[in-house]
């Protein structure tokens, strides 16, 4: 298909991006493409105006995941755009770089993508387009050559827009023009103030900051506005040079020309660590102590100075020369003060290089700005005035026009299925934080979960050189801290010199109760500052005290009407008499400032409302009227709403009067506040009618409203009032609003939680799997605040995996019953249904016990998690045998609660089984209200519920227990004298001693060890008594127990029982016992003494009794036995059978017995291949084994050799 025949209707949606600013064009191109392409999903990458090596890349999906905008280096687009051509990739042949990136733009593998570059023909490429996914039957060549040129143009128009800006600065400096540096933070007001503090002397300066901070601006500052304005500015990129490139640049200088720090000139490095270290340390010497060179040497940094220094990238002795001439620019995020005025300066430098006649900005605007982190600082921030600047449609610009212009924050920390910090370690390390964002982080944490653990950190943030870190510091220990804190916080405050740290100090103490703060206030009563004062009367009528009334009484004749008003409307509130009338005369005063101040101050005073409403009516002056309204909004009641409605005909008292009757909320307002919806024109007081509506109308006001829903300006105000007023036509329009491709999206799921019922859940279910998870935790949110009817569409939306994790998510906050079952049917997501069955609590335990006896460990975790208050539920099912163990566990965890529980189940029980199970548990348990239980038990004839209470008790010991314990050591069963003696063991009293003596006697071998090792528990001579006899058992169970625990003893050592063994005078039976005794040791010490008897004459009963024990431990000894096999005595006998069973079936042995056919004499290769044919299936198995791990040539060939010879005997 030819480019004049393709379907160009397709390309409609490209084509009416060209008439958008640059900002709006390149968020709207990968939705653009994805409609043009019929694709499931777009990407579109572009270079990037102010990062020449980087890429600005943008994606968009049909019906899946979405990723926002964002910057970085992307194989993706690299793969276009270095080689020029379009890109074809099929399925498994993509490379897995570009399906990565797939995955992480659209949340998918995509099975083909087509790619075509941006650019001019004659040119370098300058972005790419990439769709996935393309239906069949679409042109897609031709149609991507035909999108390409038009989007690369598009592109090229608003790129050179771009750099209008940008070029606009430079020829500022080009041409001498002042460099402006803007703020009024004390580090750049210092800088400002005293500029040529740091050029003079002129020696060289180190500047850090983070990017974006504005040091190169710094530079162009201090290069214009200082005694070095006639020098060369010169910048040196040290990325872009080679090394050698570097040093001559910097120190030798070309033909004919000096090196930079011989000459005087203004040396510019943006990054200090980009210079090689060996040419660090060079500079650091040609600078010397003095730090003296001609030129001015200015050093900028965005890294860490400690973790260069670390890493080796720094040189110690260059850093060193800048401890005492350095400047730290602070991040945008610690200038909150500043951002308004960098605003405004940034939107005058693009409204000049644009040609736009744009004003400034509105105060929801600034709202909007002062929302992110500003990752970027100022550099970020000037770009997104500049693009709003490109676009704007009205002379200020308002927050609607920042909508997808703002950097995109993280989700709210409470969002479900958001992590908070994981610890109060974390939590404490974001307040100990140097970074701002962590901090901000951190302090809202601990505003929801205070702990004590952090008012060490806050008291040392009292010190902070910011501002808002102090009063946020202030806020949170004035709320959350004890008195003893608080007194320190008082202490602290006269240090403070910035007024409005101090102001909100006072105001927080006295709004936290904090009575002994009342006679620091006092001292504020007379500080030079008006604003202070009048904080301090505020703050003292909360307080209260006839020490604050006497106080305040004095201030009443302050000069300052702010401060005096203020005063009297305190003492009015402390129930003094004479005030008012005081208060109510400022308002007759002939000076402006003095009426204005009197009315807001009424605004705290109950019963003031009709004189409010007389100044509002009758006073001459607007300042004064627009004091009585907004003070009407704080105290005014149903009686000011008709003043109000008059004074929303006066253009100037409009805005205040909307916000006094949006506070007032009565409905008489509501018919004047929708006849002004219908006529304003100004879109901000027209939101400011519809806040005020939500606050005082009803769902009937739901009607007049929503027509306004489709203004872009109003629409967000529409939908917040949507979800204050509620009722059906409300609930059915956000509905219809919860479409991942709306804006309002997000804002409509929001609202849906306040004011959905079941007929919203439907839609919101729907949405799970098919959003961003951003967007999925509000919607999971919502579903939670519905509560009940969203459980069964919720169990129906577990079955697809796709919303399976957002709907366990939701389920667990609703917190019903009916959700567990189903959700245990999912427990392969394990973490999520655990914490969403713990958050429906005790409740989800009939639910659980019907799953017994499956899932016990998880089931018992759960119980033990909900508390005791689960044991009737776990009693419920102690009779069924196949729970039984589960209840054990559970039971015996709650121990004391559950012992009366089960002393009253044991009266009732009538089934053997059950009551012996009960009785253990109590035994484990060992509280005092079982022991009768116990006692009677254990002496009764029932042999069941007698091992039933010894093993329970082998867990536990009470004295009062001990005797009956003893008497079952005198029974028959073996069992429960086993568990007697390990009870016993943990209180080895004297006749627990002497009757476990006793019973190294018994008839069997485990009590005897069992007797053993009670004994060995005791002190004194027990131990050595029992051990010496046991040593002499011939039970190797009972006699290895006491040799290891006679060498653990001290009572025997290797040596000395290889002495014993190859003792001249031993008998057979001795040496026997010896080697048997050497074998049971653990360790190599005994390995090697084996070994080495057996190279000396033994008794053939010791040297088989030191064979069979080498053999049963340590396979890495058999080796040595090889000697063994060669002997016609071991040939003939069992021994030499042993030996090569041994060596044939053991991991360290084949390989050592292989070997040995291979290299060894035909004595020995008889043996093993006779050995071998006698265990011709083994054999074979053993064999066919190790042929894949033989390194050697040598050993495969030996056991190919061995294989043939079986398969051909068979």
């Amino acid at each position: 298909m030819t480019a004049a025949s393709l379907p160009l209707e397709r390309l409609a949606p490209l084509a009416a991006l060209a008439g958008l600013g640059g900002g709006r064009f390149r968020a709207g191109v990968p939705a653009a493409l994805v409609e043009a392409f019929q694709c499931r999903a777009a990407a579109f990458a572009h270079a990037d105006p102010d990062r020449p090596e980087g890429w600005l890349l943008l994606a968009a999906a049909r019906g899946g995941k979405l990723s926002s905008p964002g910057r970085g280096s992307s194989p993706l687009a690299d793969l276009v755009v270095a080689g020029g051509e379009p890109l074809l990739v099929r399925g498994k042949a993509a490379t897995k770089k570009v399906l990565r990136d797939c995955r992480r733009l659209a949340g998918y593998e995509p099975a083909m993508i087509h790619g075509w570059p941006l650019g001019a023909a004659d040119g370098p490429p300058a972005g790419a387009i990439l769709v996935f996914d393309p239906p069949a039957g679409i042109p897609v060549a031709a149609l991507g050559d035909a999108a390409s040129a038009l989007v690369g143009s598009i592109l090229a128009d608003h790129l050179a827009v771009e750099r209008a800006v940008e070029e606009t600065g430079r020829a500022r400096v080009l041409l001498g023009q002042a460099v402006l540096l803007v703020g009024n933070h004390p580090t750049i007001a210092g800088i400002r103030a005293r500029p040529e503090s740091l050029v003079d002397p002129p020696l060289p300066l180190l500047v850090l900051g983070e990017k974006g901070t504005g040091k190169r601006h710094l530079a162009r500052f201090l290069h214009g506005s200082t005694s070095l304005a006639a020098r060369e500015f010169v910048e040196v990129g040290a990325a872009r040079l080679h090394e050698d490139a570097l040093a001559a640049l910097l120190f030798e200088g070309g033909k004919g020309t000096e090196p930079l720090l011989g000459r005087e000139g203004f040396v510019y490095v943006p990054e200090l660590f980009e210079i090689p270290l060996s040419l660090q340390q060079k500079l650091a010497r040609a600078l010397g102590k003095e730090g003296r060179v001609a030129a001015f040497l200015y050093l900028a940094t965005a890294r860490d100075v400690g973790t260069e220094i670390q890493a080796g990238r720094a040189s110690p002795e260059l850093v060193q020369l800048f401890m005492e001439r350095h400047v730290e620019l602070p991040a945008l995020q610690q200038r909150p003060d500043d951002l308004p005025l960098l605003a405004e300066h940034f939107l005058r430098e693009a409204s000049g290089a644009l040609g736009r006649d744009v004003k400034g900005f509105t105060h929801r605007a600034i709202e909007a700005l002062r929302g992110p982190a500003w990752r970027g600082n100022l550099l970020e921030l000037r770009e997104v005035v500049s693009l709003a600047v490109s676009f704007a449609a009205a002379e200020r610009i308002d927050a609607p026009d920042l909508a997808g212009l703002l950097p995109e924050e993280k989700a709210a920390p409470d969002a479900p299925g958001t992590a908070a910090p994981a610890s109060e370690e974390a939590l404490l390390k974001l307040l100990a934080s140097s970074r701002r964002r962590d901090w901000t982080h951190g302090i809202a944490q601990l505003e929801k979960n205070f702990t004590p653990a952090a008012i060490p950190i806050l008291m040392e943030r009292l010190s902070a050189p910011e501002p808002v870190v102090r009063m946020e510091a202030i806020r949170v220990l004035a709320r959350h801290a004890g008195p003893e804190f608080r007194t320190r916080l008082l202490k602290h405050l006269p240090q403070e010199d910035n007024r409005d740290v101090l102001c909100v100090a006072l105001s927080e103490l006295a709004a936290a109760g904090a009575t002994e703060a009342r006679r620091t206030i006092l001292v504020y009563l007379r500080d030079e500052s008006p604003d202070v004062r009048t904080t301090a009367a505020r703050a003292l009528a909360s307080l209260g005290g006839n020490e604050a009334v006497a106080a305040l009484r004095s201030l009443v004749s302050d000069p300052h009407p702010k401060v005096k008003s203020q005063t009297l409307a305190s003492l009015v509130r402390l129930k003094q008499r004479g005030f008012l009338e005081e208060l109510a005369a400022m308002v007759a005063d002939e000076r402006d400032d003095h009426r204005a101040a009197a009315a807001a101050a009424l605004g705290e005073v109950e019963g003031s409302a009709r004189t409010l409403v007389h100044v509002l009516t009758s006073d001459p002056s607007i300042d004064v009227r627009v004091a009585a309204a907004t003070a009407l909004g704080q105290g005014g009641g149903s009686e000011s709403v008709p003043a109000l409605v008059r004074a929303l005909e006066d253009p100037l008292l409009r805005f205040y009067a909307l916000g006094a009757l949006g506070r007032i909320a009565s409905k008489e307002a509501v018919g004047p506040l929708l006849s002004l919806l219908s006529r304003e024109t100004n879109s901000l007081l027209r939101r400011l009618a519809i806040q005020a509506l939500a606050a005082a109308g009803d769902s009937k006001v739901v009607d007049q409203i929503l027509p306004h829903l489709q203004e872009p300006t109003l629409a967000p105000a529409v939908v917040d009032a949507l979800c204050r007023l509620g009722g059906e036509a409300a609930e059915q329009t956000l509905v219809e609003l919860v479409d991942p491709c709306h804006p309002l999206c997000l804002e409509a799921v929001k609202g849906l939680g306040k004011i959905g019922t079941e007929r919203s859940v439907e839609s919101l279910v729907g949405l799970l799997g098919t959003v961003p998870d951003f967007l999925a935790r509000f919607v999971a949110r919502a579903l939670a605040r519905i509560g009940k009817p969203a459980v069964e569409p919720l169990v129906d939306a577990l079955a697809d995996e796709g919303k399976r994790y957002w709907a366990i998510v939701a389920l667990g906050e609703i917190g019903d019953p009916r959700a567990v079952l189903p959700l245990m049917e999912h427990y392969d997501y394990s973490v999520e249904v655990a914490a969403a069955i713990e958050k429906i609590g005790p409740e989800s335990g009939e639910p659980l016990l019907s799953l017994l006896p499956d899932r016990q460990a998880e089931i018992r975790d759960f119980f033990v998690r909900f508390g005791d208050i689960t044991i009737p539920a776990v009693m419920s099912v102690l009779d069924r045998p196949e729970c039984g163990p589960f209840a054990e566990e559970v039971l015996v965890r709650f121990a004391g609660a559950s012992a009366q529980p089960l002393v009253s189940h044991a009266a009732q029980a009538k089934d053997e089984t059950v009551l012996a199970r009960i009785l253990r548990i109590l035994g484990r348990i060992g509280v005092r209200e079982g022991f009768p239980l116990l006692l009677k038990h254990l002496a009764s004839g029932s042999r069941v519920l007698r091992s039933a209470v010894v093993e329970g008790l082998s867990a536990t010991l009470n004295p009062l227990l001990v005797d009956a314990l003893l008497e079952q050591l005198d029974g028959d069963d073996p069992a429960i004298a086993i568990r007697a003696l390990g009870s016993l063991s943990r209180a080895p009293s004297e006749p627990v001693v002497e009757k476990a003596l006793a019973a190294l006697r018994h008839p069997a071998p485990a009590v005897r060890t069992a007797a053993l090792l009670c004994a060995a528990s005791a002190e004194g001579e027990a131990p050595r008594r029992a051990i010496s006899a046991a040593l002499a058992d011939r039970d190797p169970l009972v006699a290895g127990t006491a040799a290891r625990l006679a060498v653990v003893a001290g009572m025997v050592s290797v040596a000395g029982l290889a002495a014993r063994l190859r003792a001249p005078g031993a008998s057979p039976k001795e040496q026997a016992r010896s080697a048997r005794n050497l074998a049971r040791i653990p360790g190599e010490e005994a390995v090697r003494a084996l070994v080495a008897a057996l190279g000396e004459p033994l008794a053939d009963e010791a040297r088989e009794a030191a064979v069979a024990g080498l053999l049963s431990r340590d396979t890495r000894s058999l080796p040595s036995l090889w000697p063994l096999v060669e002997t016609a005595d071991a040939a003939r006998g069992e021994l030499g059978r042993r030996i090569l069973a041994g060596l044939s079936f053991s991991p360290l042995g084949l390989p050592a017995l292989l070997r040995e056919h291979a290299v060894g004499s035909s004595l020995r290769r008889g043996w093993i291949e006779y050995h071998l044919r006698a265990h011709k299936s083994r054999a074979a198995a053993a064999l066919a084994a190790e042929l894949p791990s033989a390194r050697r040539d040598d050993d495969r060939y030996t056991i190919l050799y061995l294989l043939q010879a079986l398969s051909e005997e068979s």
